[in-house]
């Protein structure tokens, strides 16, 4: 079996909005990287964050948004802020893969 491994900058992205939903699990381990970026983002930023903890119901938001961007095509090379806007292809690409687990493709 060979597997593929690639540094990819979009999930890390991703992973590094945990910080920034303001939890303070996730700031008593990472408070210098909340305190040195939390003031760049905006006001509607962090209202659609909230919002997305308050849907999810909890504020680990990363494996949600690294499923919903990593089943699209490209993920890696494109922007993350347009594939997050662009629901259909979201809701698209998911579809299919469940239909691909479903019938045992990968």
């Amino acid at each position: 079996m060979k597997i593929k491994t690639s540094v990819c900058y979009n999930l890390e992205i991703l992973c590094f909005t945990n910080i920034m939903t303001a939890d303070k699990y996730y700031i008593k381990y990472h408070n210098d990287l909340f305190d040195k970026y939390y003031h760049f983002i905006s006001e509607k930023t962090r209202e659609n964050i909230q919002s997305l903890i308050k849907k999810q119901g909890y504020s680990m938001l990363s494996p949600t948004l690294t499923l919903l961007v990593s089943s699209l095509a490209d993920f890696n090379d494109r922007n993350i802020i347009e594939m997050l806007e662009n629901h259909s292809e979201i809701e698209d690409s998911m579809q299919c893969q469940q239909v691909k687990d479903k019938i045992g493709i990968m």
